[in-house]
C-alpha cells in the first residue's frame, strides 16, 4: 500500500545502521551467549512493549496496534514480505493490499520506534512527515478514498546489523490526530 510504503522502507533502511550477530548451530538453534540474549530479549520485549492487537493478513508478523484497527483509515487485506527473515547484501520485497476510507492530506504525520529485542529502549525513535515521505514513491498528497496496492523490493546493504528479533512499531496520523494505520511489526534479522 502506498501509504505504508516509506515506512517500510526507512524503517528497514534505518535497521540497516544497527546489529552484532549469532552463530548458529546445525540444528539452527542459537549457542551459547546467544541462547541467554535471545531469552533475554524476548522476555524484556514482553515486559517494555504494547501488546498487539489482532493480525493483519498476509505471511509477515504484523500485527494492529492494541485497540486499533477497525477504526483506522487504512484498511488492510494483506501484507505479504519475502523472505521472513531479512538478510545483509539481499532483496527484501513487501507486498501490501488494501483501501483507504478517507482523504489523506497534507499534515499527516508518522512515528516510526525501532526496538531490538536485548534492549527494553528504543534505538530508533523518528517522526516523520508522511506526506514528505510519500514524495520517494511517486505519491503525492492528497491521496484519495479507495483501493490501494503495493509492491516494493528493496535491497538490504551489507553493513553491520545486530542479529535478532526487532520490533517496530508504526503510527500513522492526519493533520487532526485521526489514526491512519497503527501497526507493530516483529521482524527477525540473520
Amino acid at each position: 500500500m502506498k501509504l505504508l510504503a516509506p515506512a517500510v522502507a526507512i524503517v528497514w533502511t534505518l535497521l540497516m545502521g544497527l546489529t552484532w550477530s549469532s552463530p548458529v548451530d546445525q540444528h539452527g538453534k542459537m549457542t551459547t551467549w546467544d541462547s541467554f540474549s535471545e531469552a533475554i530479549g524476548n522476555a524484556t520485549s514482553m515486559l517494555f512493549s504494547k501488546a498487539p492487537g489482532d493480525r493483519v493478513a498476509g505471511n509477515a508478523s504484523i500485527y494492529h496496534c492494541k485497540n486499533t484497527g477497525q477504526n483506522d483509515i487504512a484498511e488492510f487485506n494483506f501484507i505479504n514480505t519475502s523472505p521472513q527473515v531479512l538478510h545483509r547484501n539481499s532483496d527484501f520485497n513487501v507486498t501490501v493490499s488494501g483501501r483507504l476510507r478517507q482523504l489523506v492530506e497534507d499534515g499527516a504525520m508518522m512515528d516510526i520506534k525501532v526496538k531490538y529485542s536485548v534492549l527494553p529502549v528504543p534505538v530508533v525513535r523518528r517522526k516523520y512527515s508522511l506526506c514528505e515521505l510519500l514524495k520517494y514513491t511517486g505519491t503525492t498528497c492528497p491521496i484519495p478514498v479507495g483501493d490501494l496496492g503495493f509492491d516494493r523490493s528493496w535491497h538490504i546493504p551489507d553493513r553491520f546489523i545486530p542479529r535478532g528479533m526487532y520490533h517496530i512499531y508504526i503510527n500513522a496520523y492526519t493533520k487532526n490526530k485521526d489514526p491512519i494505520a497503527c501497526l507493530v511489526i516483529n521482524q527477525r534479522f540473520n
